[in-house]
């Protein structure tokens, strides 16, 4: 594989957020090794170090907790252009809570988090990238927590279905009720519920 030609996408995303020059992107594809993982391989498992962030480039990932009991609940689920990482640990520098789990076939382009440190240091166009990605992590994380706090099943299905539109028809339905909180029964109900 050719690194760059199938990010596109990417690099219009990341130039929507600061202009980056064609020195600094071509710089950041040197940074970057490209990795292939089946369906069901874990890119990450809770207790590994974790030093790299992961550019999904094909496929579809899910992030996800496990319980003492050993329930799994889904935190978010990635595609392609999205970048997964296990990120409050590699600020802290501690091992991984998170799992990461390719959910199809998923082809990731690693860069080291000491590389993205770099990055920001090296031109100001990478660190405006940086604080933007990490601002829409915000987001996503107070939508989530707000989500859990106040609003019924129901509510977080359609909230799910707006916001994985793109996604929904490639994610499995248990893997959506573990990121509601529900039950596989439980999220059939709410389904039929919300078609009749």
């Amino acid at each position: 594989m050719i690194i760059g030609e199938e990010l596109p996408v990417l690099k219009s995303k990341f130039n929507k957020l600061a202009k980056v020059p064609e020195t600094e992107w071509n710089h950041l594809l040197s940074l970057l090794t490209p990795m292939k993982f089946k369906k069901g391989d874990h890119i990450l498992r809770a207790g590994d170090g974790t030093d790299s962030m992961y550019i999904i480039t094909k496929g579809l990932t899910r992030s996800y907790y496990i319980d003492f009991n050993g329930k799994e609940f889904n935190k978010i689920f990635l595609a392609e252009n999205d970048i997964a990482s296990a990120y409050v640990e590699l600020l802290n520098q501690i091992p991984s809570r998170l799992n990461i789990q390719a959910l199809e076939s998923t082809e990731v382009l690693v860069i080291k988090f000491k590389d993205v440190i770099a990055l920001y240091e090296r031109h100001h166009c990478w660190d405006r990238v940086g604080r933007k990605v990490a601002e829409n992590f915000f987001v996503l994380k107070e939508q989530r927590e707000y989500e859990f706090l106040l609003l019924d099943a129901e509510s977080r299905y359609e909230n799910f279905l707006n916001a994985y539109s793109h996604l929904k028809d490639r994610i499995p339905q248990y893997q959506i009720a573990a990121y509601l909180g529900i039950t596989p029964v439980s999220l059939s109900r709410v389904i039929n519920s919300s078609k009749s």
